[in-house]
C-alpha cells in the first residue's frame, strides 16, 4: 500500500512540477523582471518565503546561476541549510556549497549529541522506575501467594474439625489474592515501562536527525510513549482476561463465605438461645444477620476490583493496539532520475527528505 502511495505521488509530483511537461515560460528577460527583480533578502520570515516562491518559479523555466546563488544566500539566511547547499551547488559556488555543508554537518552532530544525552538520561530512569515497580510486584506476589496460602491453610484446618476464626480465614484469603490481583494489574505498566527504555536504547535506530529537526522533549516522550504502547498491548490484554477469570473465584469464594458465616452464626444462635429472653432473641437475630450482610458486601470488593482492573487492561490494550505510530517518511529517493533539482527542492519545501 505504501509502495502504490509513493508511486502515485511521484507521478503527480512530476507531472504538477516538471517544466518540460506543463509550465508556460515567460521570455527570460520578461521572467527575470517579473520574479526576480521582485525579491530580496529580509528579515521577516513571509517576505523571504515570498522571494523564495518567486525566484523559482524564475527558476522553473530559467535556470540562472545568478538566481540560484540568490535563492541560496536566502535559504541560508533562514536557516534551511540543506536546501541552500543545492541552490550554492547549482549556481555553480563549489566553495560556498562546502562551507554550507559544514556547517550542516556540525549542526546535526550538535542535535545528535543533545538527543543522546536526553535519551541516555531518560533510559536510565526508566530502567530504574522499571526495576523498583519489577521488585514491588513481586513482593506484592509473593505476600499474596504466603497470606492466601495461610488462610486456605485455616479454612482447610478448620473443615477438617479444628476451630479458627471465619475472620482470619476469609480474610487472609482474601487479603492474600487482591494483593496478587494488584501485581498482576500493575504487570503490563511496568512491562510498558521497560519497552519505552528499550526504545531509547535504540533511538539512534528509531530517529534520523537532520539540521532541521527540533530536539523537543515532549514530541520525543510522546513519540517513546506511543512506540512502547504499541508494543505492549497484548501484555495489557492477557493481564486483562487474567484479572477478569481471577474475579470467578473470587466471586465464588465470597459467596461460598456467605454461607458459611451464616450456618456458623445460626450454630452460635441455639448455643445461646437457652440464656436469653425473648426480647433479647429478637434483637440478637436482627443485629446479627445485619452484621453478617454487611461483612458480606465488604467481602465482594476483591472480586468487583478484579472485574474492574481486568476492563480497564482490555480497554488500555484496544487503545494501543489501534494507535498510529508515525509513519515512515516519503522520501524522493527512488522517484524517477527524470526529476530535475527544481522539482526536487519543491519536494524537499513540502516537507519531504532525501
Amino acid at each position: 500500500m505504501h509502495i502504490v502511495t509513493k508511486l502515485v505521488f511521484s507521478f503527480v509530483l512530476v507531472l504538477l512540477f516538471n517544466s518540460e511537461v506543463y509550465s508556460e515560460c515567460l521570455p527570460q528577460e520578461e521572467s527575470y523582471k517579473k520574479y526576480v527583480e521582485k525579491t530580496s533578502l529580509a528579515q521577516e520570515y513571509k517576505e523571504n518565503e515570498t522571494s523564495i516562491k518567486l525566484l523559482k518559479k524564475h527558476l522553473e523555466c530559467h535556470p540562472d546561476k545568478e538566481v540560484f546563488h540568490k535563492l541560496a544566500v536566502i535559504y541560508e539566511y533562514s536557516g534551511k541549510y540543506y536546501l541552500a547547499g543545492l541552490a550554492y551547488k547549482n549556481a555553480g559556488k563549489n566553495d560556498e556549497y562546502a562551507r554550507i555543508e559544514k556547517i550542516r554537518t556540525q549542526k546535526i552532530s550538535s542535535k545528535k549529541k543533545i538527543f543522546e544525552l536526553l535519551a541516555n538520561n531518560r533510559q536510565k530512569r526508566l530502567l530504574t522506575r522499571y526495576k523498583t515497580r519489577r521488585g514491588f510486584e513481586l513482593a506484592l506476589f509473593i505476600g499474596g501467594s504466603v497470606i492466601s496460602a495461610t488462610g486456605l491453610a485455616l479454612f482447610i484446618h478448620d473443615k477438617a474439625g479444628g476451630e479458627n476464626s471465619l475472620g482470619a480465614q476469609y480474610g487472609l484469603m482474601f487479603g492474600g489474592i487482591t494483593l496478587i490481583g494488584a501485581g498482576l494489574f500493575l504487570d503490563p505498566w511496568t512491562y510498558k515501562t521497560l519497552k519505552t527504555s528499550k526504545w531509547y536504547e535504540n533511538s539512534h535506530q528509531q530517529l534520523i536527525i537532520t539540521e532541521e529537526t527540533l530536539v523537543d522533549k515532549r514530541e520525543i516522550y510522546g513519540n517513546a510513549d506511543k512506540a512502547a504502547s504499541k508494543l505492549s498491548y497484548k501484555r495489557f490484554r492477557n493481564t486483562g482476561i487474567g484479572l477478569l477469570i481471577l474475579s470467578i473465584p473470587l466471586t465464588a469464594l465470597t459467596i461460598y463465605g456467605f454461607f458459611d458465616s451464616y450456618n456458623v452464626y445460626l450454630k452460635d444462635k441455639e448455643e445461646k438461645k437457652e440464656n436469653h429472653s425473648e426480647d433479647e432473641k429478637m434483637f440478637e437475630d436482627f443485629g446479627g444477620v445485619m452484621v453478617i450482610h454487611i461483612l458480606q458486601l465488604f467481602s465482594f470488593i476483591p472480586a468487583i476490583l478484579s472485574i474492574t482492573g481486568g476492563t480497564i487492561l482490555l480497554v488500555k490494550s484496544s487503545e494501543y493496539k489501534n494507535l498510529k505510530t508515525d509513519a515512515p517518511t516519503v522520501t524522493l529517493n527512488n522517484i524517477s532520475p527524470m526529476i530535475n533539482p527544481i522539482t526536487k527542492t519543491y519536494g524537499i519545501s513540502m516537507g519531504f527528505s532525501f
